[in-house]
């Protein structure tokens, strides 16, 4: 009879549980992106006219660039994961334990390299900032190829790459270079929760236009992702289309879930996106 109560009262309180978990993991993302979006602003304000922008024209802008960046040291870096940083690489003064660090340790070291000559160390110094503690790629032991820290990507509108052959001044959607350009910056996302089935988040996030989804979301904390914007803010957004919701899963998993069914103006989880995926010639759909 205990043991029959205790069973019930279990599988009331678990359920419970793992949702107060959910939220706090939520939280604590939440709080990484705000972070991250409060860097971009605080880069572009010390930047004016300084980076280099994405693609070979020679323009100038105040956004984190897409394109090679020269950091502090006075070296080129491509930044070509999650549009913001130049991926893992090894330490300058090696790793910590040398040939005898741990697989999983130099991972991690590795990771911190990379993000230490991205633009945005100087206003978020902490390698916890860019990775959810929810995202489980972080935790990976049998398969290391699939291991990864960061867990947010550029919004491909904030000088990002020549997707669907776009540049700064031409394509379906031309990016921004100066934080000046937005015209809405609470609706124009900067960094997007995403877990890129390949490892580390590659070029940052792109869907197409007008309409076409591209790369799935992440949702490491129950059914929704984290978001941050140009004017600093950050938020949560719950997903109600199950097919936005198995691309993310099915992306954690280490599956090619790219351009998955359901991008279109009927699809509410598209249209709220796409509202929020600010350009130079951005239009409602």
């Amino acid at each position: 009879m205990v043991i029959a109560i205790i069973a019930i009262l279990a599988g009331l309180l678990l359920p419970a549980l793992a949702k107060a978990k959910g939220k706090a993991l939520g939280a604590n993302c939440l709080n990484n992106q705000k972070q991250m979006g409060l860097g971009f602003v605080m880069f572009a304000d010390d930047n004016k006219d300084s980076s280099p922008v994405a693609g070979s024209n020679t323009l100038k802008g105040d956004i984190i660039p897409s394109a090679p960046w020269k950091a502090p040291d006075n070296i080129m870096y491509g930044m070509d994961r999650g549009g913001f940083w130049a991926g893992a690489r090894q330490p300058k003064r090696g790793y910590s334990k040398g040939a005898r660090t741990p697989a999983l340790q130099k991972k991690l070291e590795g990771a911190i390299a990379g993000l230490k000559v991205s633009p945005l160390w100087e206003y978020c110094s902490s390698p916890g900032v860019y990775h959810c503690p929810g995202d489980q790629r972080s935790k990976q032991k049998q398969n290391l190829g699939l291991w990864a820290w960061v867990s947010y990507s550029k919004a491909n509108p904030m000088n990002g790459t020549n997707w669907q052959g776009s540049s700064a001044s031409d394509g379906p959607q031309p990016y921004f270079t100066k934080i000046s350009e937005i015209p809405e910056p609470a609706m124009s996302m900067v960094m997007v929760e995403e877990q890129d089935p390949r490892n580390e988040n590659i070029g940052p996030w792109v869907m197409n236009i007008p309409t076409g989804w591209v790369d799935p979301f992440a949702v490491a904390h129950g059914n929704d992702s984290s978001f941050s914007f140009a004017d600093g803010h950050s938020e949560n957004h719950t997903w109600r289309d199950e097919n936005t919701l198995k691309a993310a899963r099915d992306s954690a998993a280490g599956l090619n879930r790219f351009f998955w069914k359901g991008g279109t103006a009927k699809n509410p989880d598209f249209k709220w996106v796409q509202e929020r995926y600010r350009h130079k010639k951005y239009k409602p759909i």
